[in-house]
C-alpha cells in the first residue's frame, strides 16, 4: 500500500474569504490514507487557527509583500526547509501569490508542484510572474478561469478545471438556523429577506443591490435585506460607509440590515428567501451562490464568467445582467410574488449542487490530479 501523499499548501492569507473556504475544505475533507495535508501561512490571522483545529500542521513566516526581497527569500528559504524535513511530495500553491513562493522552493528541492487559479487572472506582474514559474498543473476554478489563464504568456497548457466545493453538512437547510438568526436580527418569521453575502467591495455590485432594494420597497414595503460581510484585506476601505449613507439617502436604512462579517454564512443565508449575486465584473467562480443554491434559496445572479457554469437552467437559478438593478427589482418582486416556483427551484437547485459541487467530489478530483502527477 502507498504511503499518502504528503502536500504542503501555500497560503499567503490568513483570513476568511472565497479562496480560504475552498481550502478549508479540501483540507477537511481529505482521505488521510491518500493524502496528508500541512498547511504554511504567509502571515498569521484568525484563519489559522481554524486550519489548526483540523489537526493539521500549521507553519507561519511573516512574509510581508513580495518586494521586501530580503523577507520573501527568507519565506522561500523556511518552505524548502520544511518541504525537505517534512518530505513533503507535492507543493500546492493556493493563489498565484501562493505559487510565486512555493513554486520556487518546489524548484530548489526538486518536488512536483501544482497552485489553484482561483481569481480572474489579469496581465499583472504577479499573475505573469506566477505562470511563469514551471509548475506541474494549474487548477482553474472554471472555465471562464481558464480561458485567461491561457492568454496569460508563456501558455501554459498544464491547465486543469476542478470547480470547487462546498461542505454539504454546513449548508443544510434542515440543520442551519436562519429562523435564529431572524430572531436575533428582530425580522418576524413571516416577514420576506432578500439578502447578499461577501466581501464588500465596489465590483461585487452592493451598490446595485441597494438601489434594487430601494425599488422593491416601492412595490413590497414589508420587505426586508440583508447585507452578509464586511470589507477585508484592506480593500475598497470607507465603502461600507458609502453603502450606509447611501441607504439613510435614499430612506431604506431601516429595511436593511448591514450584519457584518459573519463565520456562520449558512445561518445568515438560511434566514434569506432571495440570495443576490451582484458583481458587476465576471466572477472567477462564484462559491456563495453554490452555498444558497445548497440550502435551496432562490438564486438570482449575474450572468458574467463562473455564475454562467453554476446557474445552467432557470429550473435551479436565474442570472440577469451585471449592473441592472432594474431588473434585478423586477425579479425579486416576481419570485415574491410566486412561493410555489422558489420551492421548486430551491429543491432542484440542492440536488444540483450536491451532484456537482461538493466539497468531497472536489477533494476526490484533487486527489486523483496528486496521483497522476506523483505517477509521471
Amino acid at each position: 500500500m502507498k504511503k499518502p501523499i504528503k502536500v504542503l499548501y501555500i497560503s499567503p492569507v490568513a483570513e476568511r474569504g472565497g479562496a480560504e473556504r475552498v481550502l478549508y475544505n479540501l483540507v477537511k475533507f481529505h482521505n488521510r490514507d491518500v493524502c496528508e495535508p500541512h498547511v504554511f501561512f504567509l502571515k498569521d490571522g484568525p484563519f489559522v487557527d481554524e486550519i489548526r483545529k483540523l489537526n493539521i500542521p500549521v507553519y507561519i513566516y511573516e512574509a510581508g509583500r513580495l518586494r521586501h526581497f530580503k523577507k520573501s527569500l527568507m519565506a522561500v528559504y523556511r518552505i524548502a526547509r520544511i518541504i525537505k524535513r517534512e518530505d513533503i511530495g507535492i507543493v500546492h500553491g493556493n493563489s498565484s501569490m501562493g505559487h510565486i513562493y512555493g513554486g520556487i522552493a518546489a524548484l530548489i528541492t526538486r518536488r512536483r508542484c501544482i497552485w489553484f487559479q482561483h481569481t480572474c487572472p489579469k496581465l499583472t506582474f504577479i499573475d505573469q510572474l506566477a505562470t511563469l514559474i514551471p509548475s506541474d498543473a494549474i487548477i482553474a476554478n472554471s472555465h471562464y478561469t481558464a480561458s485567461l489563464q491561457e492568454a496569460i504568456f508563456p501558455y501554459r497548457k498544464n491547465i486543469v478545471i476542478i470547480y470547487p466545493g462546498i461542505d454539504m453538512a454546513e449548508f443544510n437547510h434542515i440543520t442551519a438556523r436562519g429562523r435564529a438568526v431572524r430572531d436575533k436580527l428582530g425580522i418576524k418569521q413571516s416577514e420576506r429577506v432578500v439578502g447578499i453575502a461577501g466581501r464588500i467591495q465596489r465590483w461585487k455590485g452592493f451598490t446595485f443591490f441597494i438601489d434594487a432594494a430601494y425599488r422593491v420597497k416601492k412595490i413590497m414595503p414589508d420587505v426586508k435585506f440583508l447585507i452578509v460581510g464586511d470589507e477585508m484585506f484592506g480593500r475598497d476601505g470607507g465603502y461600507k460607509n458609502e453603502l450606509v449613507n447611501f441607504a439613510k439617502n435614499i430612506g431604506i436604512a431601516d429595511s436593511i440590515i448591514f450584519t457584518g462579517f459573519q463565520k456562520n454564512t449558512y445561518d445568515y443565508i438560511d434566514a434569506m428567501d432571495i440570495l443576490v449575486h451582484a458583481s458587476i465584473y465576471p466572477e472567477a467562480f462564484g462559491l456563495v451562490i453554490c452555498e444558497g443554491m445548497a440550502l435551496r434559496k432562490t438564486v438570482i445572479a449575474t450572468n458574467a464568467g463562473g455564475p454562467q457554469e453554476i446557474i445552467t437552467d432557470p429550473e435551479i437559478g436565474y442570472l440577469y445582467s451585471p449592473g441592472n438593478s432594474f431588473k434585478l427589482a423586477e425579479l425579486i418582486v416576481s419570485f415574491l410574488n410566486d412561493p410555489d416556483r422558489m420551492k421548486r427551484m430551491g429543491i432542484n437547485a440542492e440536488e444540483y449542487v450536491r451532484k456537482n459541487f461538493s466539497a468531497d467530489i472536489m477533494t476526490q478530483r484533487i486527489e486523483k490530479l496528486y496521483g497522476e502527477i506523483r505517477g509521471n
